[in-house]
């Protein structure tokens, strides 16, 4: 019996089918490594639906030539938050609401859904893609993305901008001394299970002249509300607020943005921490901050290699309240 080719071998393959797709379509003839300098309205057509890496892998939007229009058609992942963007002319959610008068197509990757969607709809548009056929985690998505930015657009080379979002206006004055915590998740290297014990950590250990912190937590899915289960109810009465499962991203950048200080594991609500500069503390696994987390943000890390709830919840309200006091 032949055995199964590796996951590396399967990526090179369907790279090639790729590549076939594209020169059997003629798509070759109109792919390009630099966007021609006429080019004056560019759609960036970004299929993923992770809320983090969408952040990271915008955030160099901002180095972009202001006299482009640049448009984002974004089917699959939280387009609200860019919906509001300063940089970012239009967004859209479905193709349905785009014109078909643009100079150029850029696209994220370069997949089986990536080629379908430009074949289909801009056949004869000249396009580029960001990340060619890269699958991997395991480097700095902000360094990445700035580099690309500046070779796709003839740009010298730039240090990487952070990630910053624009923030909707606050609805809720009251959350402006909260600390949001971001609980649950599905990922096993980004699901810290005792929050319960972090909780009740920081409030035994308030920082000197500080009231009693009150905590906002949120989170989505059936791992938050597992995690909201472990919290006592008594605990939670006394200091949370909950917004769990929130409908629509606008309100998690608008309560983030308006608190305090975050902590929580790596993930999508820790980058709209970090895009909004909020001081406080994530939680790494296997993935290193450097790689996640843009140097000139507040936000502080706390890592370890194999197993994130090895970190002992003392451990993690000591970080945090140390992480804040270095800021000051």
């Amino acid at each position: 019996m032949s055995e199964q080719p590796s996951k590396g071998r399967r990526e090179r393959i369907r790279a090639l089918r790729r590549r076939i797709l594209l020169a059997l379509t003629g798509q070759i003839l109109l792919r390009r490594k630099q966007i021609p300098e006429k080019a004056r309205r560019i759609l960036w057509y970004y299929d993923w639906s992770t809320l983090g890496d969408s952040i990271m892998d915008l955030s160099q939007r901002f180095a972009i030539p202001e006299g482009i229009e640049l448009n984002l058609l974004m089917p699959n992942g939280p387009a609200t938050i860019f919906a509001d963007d300063s940089r970012i002319a239009k967004t859209f959610r479905c193709i349905e609401e785009v014109d078909r008068d643009y100079d150029f197509i850029l696209i994220q990757d370069l997949s089986t859904r990536s080629l379908s969607f430009k074949l289909k709809h801009f056949f004869a548009t000249p396009f580029a893609s960001v990340y060619e056929h890269l699958q991997e985690e395991r480097f700095s998505r902000i360094d990445f993305a700035a580099g690309r930015v500046s070779e796709l657009f003839r740009l010298p080379p730039f240090p990487p901008l952070p990630p910053s979002l624009t923030v909707p206006a606050r609805q809720n004055a009251e959350t402006e001394k909260m600390i949001v915590v971001a609980i649950g998740g599905n990922d096993p290297r980004r699901s810290y299970q005792d929050w319960a014990g972090v909780l009740e950590n920081l409030v035994v250990n308030v920082l000197p002249g500080q009231r009693t912190p009150h905590f906002l937590l949120v989170g989505s899915g059936e791992a938050a509300k597992q995690a909201l289960a472990t919290i006592p109810k008594d605990f939670l009465a006394a200091h949370c607020d909950s917004l769990i499962d929130a409908d629509d991203p606008r309100e998690l950048v608008a309560a983030i943005a308006g608190c305090a200080a975050f902590i929580g594991a790596d993930g999508g609500l820790m980058h709209i921490a970090a895009a909004c500069d909020k001081p406080g503390l994530a939680l790494f696994c296997e993935i290193r901050p450097e790689w996640r987390l843009h140097p000139e943000r507040q936000l502080g890390a706390l890592f370890h290699d194999t197993d994130i709830n090895s970190l002992s919840s003392k451990h993690i309200a000591e970080a945090f309240i140390a992480s804040l006091t270095a800021k000051h």
